[in-house]
């Protein structure tokens, strides 16, 4: 069971008063001695009742456990010891100087939450001391609204919001029992190999391989009407292309680079050397076209966010439009594509059916969250969110883009004015990590 209270200080030697209505809910009783556990610290203390309603922790242990005095929290009675938590970490950024903007922003977030959703750190790659095992970094306090800075124990779980060296990730890893909020990186390919292995997907999934020469193009175009071939490890659209047979021998070449469509006419002789020439020896996949173009001759994709609720249970978040500029292959808001509210967008598409854009909504949420749960099992990989590209063809039927998972642009709500459902994304991570704390 979970109790809650404010833990002030005593000035006696390892002694934790617990409130006497809170102290009978954990059946521990009085003068039991026990481990008291805060992230990665732990250290011996004896339960004692308190007349007060809040409990207090002796300094000495305080210190020992680096914890920040005068907190609100949560107590939960463990395996032979009692943890504080949900304690969590939001690795912010790389280099200490760049965390007084991350602070500044994670504070006008954390004001939505609040002390039920944990003791919440945010810190800096150059604040984990290795040696000593502990972070320099900031606590929220989320009855003052304010940051408390000072040097705390590793957190239960962390929430990492760039790429690591193999090395350091390894030490976080090890620390936090792997409890790494989506540590790893899958390309395209393996990440269609994961989903194909569940068969109720399959009827979602472009038909996609892995490209080896120009004749896997040739082949593949021989079966749909155009064909695009992307980069294993890409984002944001770069570096993609469509091809599309215009006759037995001729090929339309359709890729956007630097802001602006490109189109190129080759013999089929041709294609070989400029494949070559501007793939290089990049890894792509190459799949199948897909009919999503529709207003103004734009491709129309949509964003779904998902994340795990407090019980692990993958949720869809909310979601969003993205429309890429006119005949332009992607859909990308990088590459000059503008983002919309997708229930308008997707009854706009369907014709104005406002029954059938309801039904396709629910089922790309439901497809989206069976998607998410597949990876995480076929590839034995811990993930906490996703920002899962679906499309709807010109036949309403739903196809799986893209699992993105890496560096996921949650910023793109802001574009439509929509800020309550960006809040509610990054508040969602709360609920992952605490799950993955173990509260």
């Amino acid at each position: 069971m979970i109790s809650t209270m404010r833990l002030k200080t005593n000035e006696m030697n390892n002694i934790l008063e617990i409130p006497s209505s809170l102290l009978l809910k954990t059946g521990i009783t009085s003068g039991e001695k026990t481990i008291l556990r805060f992230g990665s610290k732990s250290c011996p203390v004896t339960v004692l009742p308190s007349r007060r309603s809040e409990g207090t922790l002796s300094k000495n242990c305080v210190d020992e456990l680096h914890f920040p005095a005068q907190m609100q929290i949560n107590l939960k009675v463990g395996d032979d010891e009692l943890v504080i938590g949900p304690y969590v970490g939001i690795l912010a950024s790389l280099k200490e100087k760049n965390l007084p903007a991350r602070l500044k922003s994670w504070l006008n977030i954390l004001q939505y939450t609040s002390h039920n959703d944990g003791i919440i750190l945010v810190f800096s790659a150059e604040g984990i001391n290795r040696e000593q095992l502990c972070i320099n970094g900031h606590i929220y306090d989320s009855e003052e609204k304010k940051w408390k800075s000072g040097v705390f124990p590793y957190p239960d779980s962390i929430y990492k919001r760039m790429g690591l060296n193999r090395n350091l990730l390894n030490h976080l890893k090890d620390q936090t029992g792997n409890k790494i909020f989506n540590e790893t990186s899958l390309s395209k390919w393996k990440v269609y190999q994961y989903l194909s292995m569940e068969e109720s997907l399959k009827p979602y999934l472009p038909s996609t391989n892995i490209y080896k020469s120009p004749q896997d193009v040739i082949e593949l175009t021989d079966t749909f009407q155009s064909v695009f071939l992307k980069p294993t490890l890409g984002s944001y659209g770069k570096n993609t292309y469509q091809i599309s047979p215009k006759d037995p021998s001729l090929y339309i070449i359709k890729h956007r680079e630097k802001g602006e469509n490109h189109e190129d006419i080759l013999h089929a002789s041709e294609l070989k050397e400029y494949l070559t020439h501007h793939l290089g020896r990049k890894k792509y996949i190459v799949q199948q076209g897909l009919n999503i173009t529709f207003r103004d001759d734009k491709v129309i994709d949509y964003r779904l966010y998902l994340s795990k609720d407090a019980s692990g249970e993958w949720r869809c978040t909310g979601w969003i439009a993205k429309a890429g500029v006119p005949n332009s292959i992607v859909s990308n808001h990088s590459n000059g594509g503008s983002v919309e509210n997708a229930e308008k967008m997707l009854q706009e598409c369907l014709g104005g059916d406002a029954e059938r854009a309801e039904a396709a909504k629910q089922r790309a949420y439901s497809i989206a969250c069976k998607a998410a749960a597949c990876l995480e099992k076929n590839s034995g990989r811990q993930f906490g969110y996703f920002g899962v590209d679906l499309a709807i063809d010109a036949h309403g039927q739903l196809w799986i883009i893209e699992m993105n998972h890496r560096y996921v642009d949650d910023k793109l709500p802001l574009s439509i004015g929509d800020r309550a459902l960006y809040e509610k994304i990054q508040t969602s991570y709360l609920s992952c990590l605490r799950f993955l704390s173990g509260f």
